[in-house]
């Protein structure tokens, strides 16, 4: 049996629950991994935030960043084999020590990157490049990213930096602004 993290109403972490499921079967160009990242995002959804936009069907799965080692694969798998470290992104099922996910949806882990960054990267680096892509940023730019301390904010500043951008970074503490910046490489 599979084990997976569950919420059965809205709260706080100790609504979170682990329960029994029965083991994934990949199929087709699927691949079976294991591991998980934690986004803002879930703890927000788990805590009710979102509830009158995307209310949760009890029982309730959250995650969509995964990150594990490639255990078994479907019959049309390719470019994969067991034992490979992958990352990948899938729809709100990210929480189990178990999963199936699809090949076009996974990378190649880099050997040298910790599991912890790994776990994360899928949402929040993704994210962050995308709007960088969509927004042409090159080393003639200066950039200001708000939350840059947060998941997809600390990655848009990394990513724009070594894309030589000038970086001005906001954060905020409940009670304190605060600021960060970076300037250009030329």
């Amino acid at each position: 049996m599979a084990k997976v993290v569950v919420f059965t109403e809205y709260g706080p972490p100790e609504v979170l629950h682990v329960v029994d499921v029965d083991d994934p079967t990949p199929a087709g160009t699927e691949l079976r991994v294991g591991a998980a990242g934690v986004q803002p995002f879930g703890a927000s959804y788990r805590r009710g935030v979102f509830a009158q936009y995307q209310p949760a069907m009890f029982p309730a799965r959250m995650g969509n960043d995964a990150a594990g080692v490639v255990d078994a694969g479907g019959a049309e798998v390719t470019g994969f084999a067991v034992r490979d470290e992958v990352i990948t992104f899938v729809d709100a099922v990210g929480y189990p020590d178990t999963l199936v996910t699809r090949t076009a949806q996974t990378v190649h882990k880099r050997p040298t990157m910790p599991w912890v960054e790994a776990g994360v990267l899928s949402a929040s680096g993704q994210t962050a490049d995308t709007a960088l892509d969509a927004l042409k940023i090159t080393q003639r730019d200066h950039l200001l990213i708000h939350a840059a301390a947060g998941g997809g904010g600390s990655f848009a500043v990394q990513l724009a930096i070594t894309r030589g951008a000038g970086v001005i970074g906001t954060a905020n503490k409940p009670t304190m602004p605060t600021c960060a910046t970076s300037a250009p490489r030329r």
